[in-house]
């Protein structure tokens, strides 16, 4: 081991490395088991608040986004890219259906909607995104671009009627 006021040795340096990678393994694996699966995970029920309340500064009392909806490892957060995708799409439909914007539109219920996005991550993939093959890298792609296509053109309609709200 290493003297006090002494420059580490290579074993001592070598040890520390293999160490620190050993945790960050192990906490990576266990992290990945616990909220790999796209069934699990609660709501508000268990204490998750969407940290994105805390900066709302309108429609308070409407819901965040579930746990479900937004934490997942590292390697599965496309998961969360395609839901906030999909989010836009769907608070674009509304507003551009009623032609007026309101709470309930911009800030739904997000578990009406969770079997569509988990039917729709299923469809991508139920692998992490270091496993994917091109194929799938594309059906990503295709599925993020589609609803991007979708909701785009609407953006100044939803900007217009929802800027007003309170």
């Amino acid at each position: 081991m290493m003297e006090k006021g002494k420059p580490p040795m290579k074993a001592d340096i070598l040890l520390r490395a293999v160490a620190v990678a050993a945790l960050v393994l192990t906490a990576n694996t266990a992290l990945s088991e616990d909220i790999a699966p796209v069934s699990e995970g609660a709501g508000a029920e268990d204490g998750y608040v969407d940290p994105g309340l805390k900066t709302r500064g309108r429609c308070k009392d409407h819901p965040g986004r579930p746990r479900w909806m937004m934490e997942h490892p590292i390697e599965f957060m496309w998961r969360a890219e395609l839901a906030s995708e999909f989010r836009s799409v769907q608070r674009a439909e509304a507003v551009s259906e009623a032609g007026t914007c309101d709470c309930d539109m911009l800030y739904p219920d997000w578990n009406v909607y969770r079997a569509e996005i988990e039917a729709m991550w299923n469809e991508v993939s139920t692998e992490s995104k270091w496993d994917w093959d091109d194929e799938t890298r594309e059906r990503f792609n295709a599925t993020r671009d589609r609803m991007n296509d979708y909701s785009r053109p609407l953006l100044p309609m939803v900007t217009r009627l929802c800027s007003g709200l309170e």
